[in-house]
């Protein structure tokens, strides 16, 4: 599960001054934690969200989850799909976004409500493609297993980046656990795997 490290005070703009974030949350079976999921996006302090949750196919109570949350949230679109896997599924639910910034929550997962906040600020700041914040790893009971952070760095080329991914002990490919421009995603194709889609 992930959960930011990081905190920020609440936003003080306006939501007409705020660019959409779009956060994708692809949901396979996971009726357990959407819930807490989906409330973690509702309730960040960064307020001009559209939350669009794709059921890659689910055979347990998710579909019904996902209904019932867009029926109490109009900031949510629920999209149902037959089983296709996590990176088509991603995919689908970024083909629906309108955000001018991209963010991907696994269901299983929750975000600090200040995340996106304080990731975007950064975002904007440094006029960067990508921010990526820190991770805690939790169990069933909360218990930390383990925290990961990085140094805040910025790096000016690809060759940087990937070097920092390849190079680095801690996971840190995680799509999760960042924010994107929209932009990065333009042109490329989402491949057709069953592992390593964060890669």
């Amino acid at each position: 599960m992930l959960n930011s490290t990081q905190h920020t005070a609440h936003s003080t703009n306006s939501l007409n001054d705020l660019k959409l974030l779009s956060v994708i949350i692809p949901a396979y079976n996971t009726a357990k934690f959407l819930n807490k999921c989906v409330d973690s996006v509702v309730n960040q302090t960064y307020q001009n969200i559209e939350i669009i949750i794709v059921d890659d196919g689910s055979s347990d109570s998710t579909p019904q989850i996902c209904d019932e949350l867009a029926s109490k949230y109009n900031n949510i679109k629920v999209i149902h799909q037959e089983n296709k896997g996590l990176a088509q599924t991603r995919s689908v639910g970024f083909n629906a976004s309108r955000g001018e910034y991209i963010a991907f929550v696994d269901s299983d997962d929750y975000i600090d409500l200040n995340a996106y906040a304080k990731a975007i600020k950064v975002l904007e700041d440094n006029d960067a493609d990508m921010v990526m914040f820190g991770v805690k790893l939790v169990d069933l009971d909360e218990k930390i297993l383990a925290v990961w952070t990085w140094d805040n760095k910025i790096f000016s080329t690809p060759r940087d980046v990937f070097k920092f991914f390849a190079e680095t002990e801690k996971p840190n490919w995680g799509m999760p656990y960042k924010i994107y421009k929209r932009s990065l995603f333009e042109n490329i194709s989402w491949p057709k795997i069953s592992m390593a889609e964060d890669y």
